[in-house]
């Protein structure tokens, strides 16, 4: 590896002014983490073709060499589009940022809610990825204990791991969260049974959504996600500008949904709709939309 990668007297990752890349449409999490650290976004929209979003590659190591990028901040399964990457998708992520000598954060916060298909890590994108790579995950979106603020992240370089250690004892992040961490051990060892009928309910919920809005809202897109609880709805048949979108679905139809204008870039006409919750809330707010946008 490149001496950029090894571990100095400096326990950030990046300087101040640095570049971090992000897949866009992309977390709003991650917008507000590269700015409010002083560093610069650059943002690398998805190929979108027809309901599956990709990595454009291309384009990818285009800005990681034009823009100097020292980071990639990577969702996996994917927030908002709820792809889950494929193995040789992330192999060829992985060679790039090695290639180009950058570090890649890879959270996969969701990687329990799969629905189509089994998760593929970052670390399954072969040896590489270990000098690199870090992958985030936490308990709280599966069990629903966000409120316990508990999180914890994987990294198998030696290297890596000492310097991530250093950032987070000079953040003042180092105390934990006891009552967190017992509700982290607690669900993972006891938890199984409910992540299987949660991954269940989930999948019905997400196939009775697309159904309903393919039959009865005509004007507006929605697809089967791979992963998460969130549905990536498109309002452009309906020729809405996006404040007009949230009009109709936040103060006519009184259905919360995240504004896709957060998501960096290449939200403009959609919305996020998180459907984990009782078919029957999904049903009403999916019948009150239908109300406020068909003629």
């Amino acid at each position: 590896m490149d001496s950029s990668l090894e571990l100095t007297g400096s326990v950030n990752f990046c300087r101040f002014g640095d570049s971090i890349l992000v897949p866009t449409p992309g977390y709003h999490a991650f917008y507000n983490a590269v700015i409010n650290n002083g560093r610069k976004l650059v943002s690398c929209p998805l190929n979108k073709r027809q309901d599956r979003y990709e990595l454009n590659f291309d384009l990818l190591e285009q800005q990681i060499i034009s823009e100097n990028v020292k980071m990639v901040l990577f969702c996996s399964p994917h927030n908002p589009t709820g792809r889950i990457w494929t193995r040789e998708e992330l192999a060829k992520l992985v060679s790039l940022c090695c290639q180009y000598h950058v570090y890649l954060v890879s959270d996969e916060i969701h990687s329990d809610m799969t629905l189509t298909h089994p998760f593929t890590t970052i670390f399954s994108a072969g040896s590489q990825a270990e000098e690199i790579a870090i992958a985030l995950y936490a308990p709280t979106k599966t069990f629903n204990i966000a409120g316990l603020c508990t999180a914890y992240a994987v990294i198998k370089s030696q290297q890596i791991s000492d310097r991530f250690n250093q950032a987070v004892l000079a953040s003042g992040l180092k105390v934990k969260n006891t009552l967190g961490v017992c509700a982290l051990i607690g669900a993972y060892e006891k938890g199984g049974q409910w992540t299987d009928a949660l991954q269940n309910y989930l999948l019905e919920n997400a196939r009775f959504a697309v159904s309903y809005i393919e039959e009865h809202i005509p004007c507006i897109r929605a697809y089967l996600p791979e992963a998460t609880y969130f549905l990536w709805i498109d309002f452009s048949p309906a020729g809405l500008s996006p404040e007009q979108i949230i009009e109709k679905c936040v103060y006519q139809a009184h259905v919360a949904v995240t504004r896709g204008t957060e998501f960096i870039e290449g939200g403009q006409s959609f919305v996020r709709l998180n459907y984990a919750c009782p078919r029957s809330l999904l049903k009403e707010a999916l019948q009150r939309l239908e109300n406020v946008l068909n003629p």
